[in-house]
């Protein structure tokens, strides 16, 4: 069984990967609302890849930041 405060490191972590991909995906959503038939395809599927591949990005260095241990990233 995992300690309690690396189960709740865990929580914390899997919060803010989802709290991050909801805000991405409300941008995506508010935007193509605003956009309707004024942008050329592509244009907007071009935006939409750079989306997926920062909340990708993102997630990817909140998992990584996230094993790192706060001594060592501060230089103790």
């Amino acid at each position: 069984e995992p300690d309690p405060p690396l189960a709740a490191q865990e929580t914390v972590h899997s919060r803010a990967i989802h709290a991050e991909q909801r805000r991405q995906l409300v941008l995506v959503q508010v935007v193509l609302r605003h956009v309707d038939g004024e942008v050329p395809g592509d244009a907007l599927r071009g935006f939409i890849a750079v989306m997926l591949i920062c909340a990708l990005a993102s997630t990817l260095a909140i998992r990584a930041a996230l094993r790192v241990d706060p001594a060592t990233a501060i230089g103790g």
